[in-house]
This record gives structure tokens, sequence and C-alpha cells, in this order.
């Protein structure tokens, strides 16, 4: 079980060997052969792995990062993923003061690019093709969600969410070599070089304890449960189609104090933060669980900006199975 969650996450693992099928028909036309390639994948499900890059740049609870994963081989590169999300959340009382029943709105908007490269894309079978390639897979979207969101006690809050997205998911590649015009007539609108969409649906339940310590310092907790499902709505080739489920647990602390400092006559605030994320179902590209742990810098703009509280500022590490990376961000509180 373990290889095939490995060989699903590394697109050029498929390119190698798949690859040894189709030279050893390369007598053929190459329409014969693209053929063959598009038969031989198309029970392999091999772009599920988009969904899990379109979930990193759906993230409204920890952060967007740098990525690294430990997935290299003797003929490819470690694969790198850079995320940029811009996530907001309001909570709503409409009816009056002292309504313990709201509307809890979520969204983001994120984008998403990982890259890996392969030195020989047939590992040094066939010589007089060889092939090099630095493949990028981009994606770029957003998700929304809505719900009731119910005060439990003066410091515990509970909203119960729907939510849906949509997505733009493409691979670009670059070939390279004394085989490279052949191997793009081979694979391109096929492996490489394609482009779709995906639609996204589900729901969560999210809880948010702020709880005061003190004159100054506040400890917030967050926790949520999602279950998520992406489909392929359109793309240039059938065999890009996927479905995939998600239900991933997340958990967020805050602990927010005074540095004591001033700036503009205004206070300056520090943040400590740790956040943890499980799935149940799915995963990572073959992680299951992540451990974020960081810091930051706020400062108060009330009365600067309408609605805004703070102006933050945030770093931290992540940590995983087979992945690594590091988050900067600047935000909003409202």
């Amino acid at each position: 079980m373990k290889n095939k969650k490995y060989i699903n996450n590394n697109f050029f693992i498929l390119i190698i060997i798949y690859a040894i099928v189709t030279i050893q028909t390369f007598g053929q036309d190459i329409d014969d052969i693209r053929n063959k390639v598009q038969e031989d994948f198309s029970n392999s499900h091999f772009a599920v792995g988009f969904s899990e890059l379109i979930i990193m740049a759906d993230e409204t609870e920890l952060s967007g990062a740098h990525y690294e994963l430990d997935d290299s081989t003797d003929n490819t590169s470690n694969t790198k993923i850079r995320i940029v999300v811009l996530p907001f959340h309001l909570q709503f009382y409409p009816w009056n003061n002292d309504a313990r029943t709201g509307i809890y709105i979520e969204g983001v908007i994120g984008y998403g690019k990982a890259s890996q490269s392969a030195t020989d894309i047939y590992s040094g079978r066939h010589p007089d093709l060889e092939t090099s390639a630095d493949n990028y897979w981009e994606t770029l979207g957003g998700l929304i969600g809505i719900g009731p969101e119910f005060i439990i006690t003066d410091e515990l809050k509970l909203a119960l969410v729907i939510n849906g997205g949509i997505a733009y998911i493409r691979s670009d590649a670059d070939y390279k070599g004394v085989g490279a015009s052949t191997s793009q007539k081979i694979l391109d609108e096929i492996i490489f070089n394609w482009s779709g969409w995906t639609a996204s649906w589900g729901g969560a339940m999210r809880f948010n304890w702020c709880h005061s310590l003190g004159r100054d310092y506040e400890l917030k907790v967050i926790g949520r449960y999602d279950i998520r499902w992406t489909d392929t709505i359109d793309s240039d080739n059938y065999i890009q189609e996927f479905s995939s489920r998600i239900q991933p647990i997340t958990l967020r602390t805050d602990l927010v104090g005074p540095t004591g400092l001033t700036l503009f006559n205004r206070r300056l605030y520090w943040r400590a933060l740790a956040g943890y994320r499980y799935f149940l179902d799915g995963s990572l590209f073959g992680t299951r669980q992540t451990i974020l742990l960081g810091g930051g810098l706020e400062y108060d703009i009330s009365n600067t900006i309408p609605m805004a509280s703070r102006l933050n500022t945030k770093f931290g590490v992540i940590l995983g199975d087979n992945i690594s990376g590091y988050t900067i961000g600047v935000g909003l509180s409202f």
C-alpha cells in the first residue's frame, strides 16, 4: 500500500514506469503510441494529486507556506510547493445584541504551485531518447462557506458550515535533451501540459474558544472537523479526471500578550502559535499529520481601518512525516 501511495504522488515515477511499455512499441505511429500511453494511464488516477494541492490552497485556519516533500529519487528532485492564501472569517449577529445565534462566513482565495525535475524521464533505459523535464503544477481558486454560529458560553462559539469552491489546475512541463521533441509529442495533453477545472463541496464543524488570562493576556483555541469532496468538472483529456474525499481535523492555539512597547502611540503585542492537523481520510501528499509552531507580532489599528482591530505578522515552521516547510504572513484581525 505504501508503494502505491508513493507512485500516485510522484508523476515522474509514473512516466518512467509506462515509458518502458511505450518504447517497446516505438516502431508504431506516434498516434498509436499516444493511445497506448493514454490506455495505460486510464486506470492510474494520477491526477488525484492535484486535489491535495487544491486543498493546501484552500487553507482557512493555519497558513500558506513553502513546503518541500522528501520524495526525491536518483533521477528526480524533491518536490517543492509554494502556497499563498488570503483567508477571512466574519461573524454577524444581526437580530439583536443579546442574540445567541448568528451567521458565520468564511472564505479563501488561494494559489498553489508544485515543482519537480527529472534528469531523464526514461531513467537511462533509452539513451537515444534521453529527456530531462522540469514540471510544474499550478492551481488558483477559492472556497467560501456559510452557516449558523451558536454562542455556547461567553467564551465558546460553535459554527456549522456548508462550503463550496472552484479551482483552475494546470500542468506545465519543459522538455530538454535529444528525445525532447518525441517525448513532447507522446506525453503532451495526456500527462503533461494540460489544464482543467475542479469543484469542491462539503461541510465543517468549527469551535472558537477565547479565554482571558488576566488583564493583558488572551488564549485562543480553534478546532474544526471538515469533510470535503473534490471532482474534476472539465479537463483536456478524460484520464485527467478524478474524484477525492478528505476528512481533516485541525487544532490551532494562539497565546497573545503585550510586549510593553508602543509604536505611534499604539500598543504592540506578541503572539505564540501552534497548530496540528490529522487526516482521518486522505492525506497531504502521503503525510497524515502535520505540526505548525511559530510566533509573531500584532499592532493595534482599532479606529484606523473599518472593522479591523489589529495588524499581525507571523512566522512558523511546519513538520510532517515526509514534508517540511515554513510560513511567513501578514493579516488583519476583525
